[in-house]
């Protein structure tokens, strides 16, 4: 790994992360002037890492590998494909002395049907033109009984972006607008996956619009994030 590193991290032991990857049980890192060293308490022995190491290990323990590898060659102007090798050999050599373990994938829930979507778009319809926003916001509220949410994950939010958006533009009963996909995105975040997930209500005063979209995570659901960057935030429903 031969990369311009510029950072420095502060003293501290990690002992456990939230990634892809994790630490053997008897495992800890101890940080110091920007490097690594793993410390395998039954075995009694140390193993250091270099600078790019150390932060590759840092991102492993909370990312997945690809978003992983994108930060460190964005960070240090490298290819990506570069940082995928690195990677792979610093995983292979940690696996092999017994320092970290491979976290099984997440199974996410399954999507929606479209004939589901197109129910709960009705739903939307109807209930904001007869109970008024504020209202409509309360009930369906209450189908959202988990208090406990998970990490969003970039695939499966941007397949229910998708899958909200088509199912709106072929609806082919009622005009479907952003508040319609607004509010069911922002159901099926977070019931069907638990994620947490916000619905807001943008105003834009020059000339006076108001447009609804979600947040999850760093992405914008139910419309381009462009289109609602023209609008400030009036409120916001999590």
């Amino acid at each position: 790994m031969s990369y311009s590193v510029q950072q420095k991290f502060n003293p501290t032991v990690i002992v456990e992360g939230s990634g892809a990857y994790r630490l053997k049980q008897d495992v800890i890192v101890v940080l110091q002037d920007g490097v690594a060293r793993l410390l395998g308490l039954n075995r009694g022995k140390f193993y250091g890492l270099d600078t790019v190491g150390t932060k590759m290990l840092m991102l492993l323990l909370d990312r997945n590998p690809e978003e992983t590898a994108q930060a460190i060659a964005n960070e240090y102007g490298v290819t990506k494909e570069q940082v995928q090798a690195d990677a792979n050999k610093l995983l292979h050599d940690l696996q092999r002395k017994q320092l970290i373990d491979q976290l099984p994938q997440l199974q996410h829930p399954k999507l929606p049907s479209y004939l589901t979507i197109s129910v709960l778009l009705t739903l939307a319809w109807i209930s904001i033109r007869t109970l008024g926003w504020t209202r409509t916001i309360r009930l369906w509220r209450r189908w959202q009984r988990s208090t406990t949410y998970k990490v969003p994950d970039k695939e499966a939010v941007q397949a229910v972006d998708a899958l909200v958006r088509e199912g709106a533009a072929k609806y082919p009963l009622l005009p479907m607008a952003c508040k319609e996909r607004a509010l069911v995105g922002w159901q099926i975040l977070k019931t069907t996956f638990h994620f947490p997930a916000e619905l807001v209500v943008g105003i834009n005063l020059y000339p006076f619009q108001a447009h609804a979209w979600v947040e999850c995570g760093s992405w914008t659901v139910t419309d381009n994030q462009s289109n609602c960057e023209n609008f400030i935030a009036a409120a916001r429903y999590s």
